[in-house]
């Protein structure tokens, strides 16, 4: 074998060495927090910042939740209460949503929910660093 097959050989070996320490990080945590701002008009003087926002459960999660809740900088912007007789299990995509945020400025987003083994007991779930709004122009 020439030393380009090693090459790669090593190469796919240190890909899949990386995919799976990526994979197994990501679904160790059974719920993903995700938000992105964006400008709704380039145009001067027209422009409002949506901060959307998405809470997703692991495809491997068996949590049901009866309640989330989603704050954007302490206020509540996003609710969801799921029938406490039969719960729907795929609850959690429903909590997501946009709001109207101050552009030019960091945001920070939370999500709560309250899971069926343990109904009075809120969790603060997924983690999310400070989001940045663009600058209006």
């Amino acid at each position: 074998m020439d030393k380009r097959k090693y090459l790669h050989l090593g190469l796919n070996v240190l890909a899949g060495s990386v995919l799976a320490m990526y994979a197994t990080t990501v679904l160790a945590d059974p719920f993903t927090l995700q938000g992105a701002c964006k400008l709704t008009s380039t145009i001067s003087g027209q422009g409002t910042c949506q901060l959307e926002f998405l809470i997703a459960d692991s495809p491997t999660s068996t949590d049901i939740i009866t309640q989330g809740l989603i704050t954007v900088d302490g206020i509540a912007v996003a609710t969801y209460m799921n029938d406490n007789l039969t719960p729907a299990p795929f609850a959690v995509g429903a909590v997501s949503g946009a709001t109207v945020v101050t552009c030019g400025a960091s945001h920070v987003v939370r999500a709560y929910v309250h899971k069926s083994t343990a109904p009075g007991a809120e969790e603060r779930v997924g983690s999310l660093p400070a989001v940045v709004c663009p600058s209006a122009p």
